[in-house]
């Protein structure tokens, strides 16, 4: 099986922790995964951290690529995924313009000194 130089250089990084290796890799393929990213994402800054967020996770789990199958479809995937969890939790925050500001409450001491 003949496999790219990406990979060959991830699976380098992968067994011997080669820094420069990775840096290869990154190099390489960060182009290519901030196209993908920008079009998902559809924010600069948020693409930029989903690119990065990607490559953590890379070397976090670099155990679990498939070293038989090319890196970079593996590097998409996970790209795919923080792409989907960043929209998720910006989803799930609430918009303070689309919520409603603080109801005018009446002061209490107003509120007492009318009663009397």
């Amino acid at each position: 099986m003949i496999r790219s130089a990406v990979d060959r250089w991830f699976d380098r990084f992968r067994q011997k922790g080669d820094p420069a290796a990775l840096a290869k890799v990154f190099d390489r393929t960060a182009p290519e995964l901030w196209r993908v990213a920008s079009h998902l994402c559809r924010d600069r800054h948020a693409a930029e951290d989903a690119v990065q967020n990607t490559f953590l996770v890379a070397i976090e789990h670099k155990a679990q690529w498939d070293g038989s199958r090319p890196l970079l479809p593996w590097l998409l995937g996970l790209l795919a995924n923080r792409a989907r969890e960043q929209r998720r939790l910006a989803a799930s925050r609430l918009d303070p313009a689309r919520v409603g500001g603080p109801q005018h409450e009446p002061d209490p001491a107003a509120s007492a000194q009318r009663v009397e």
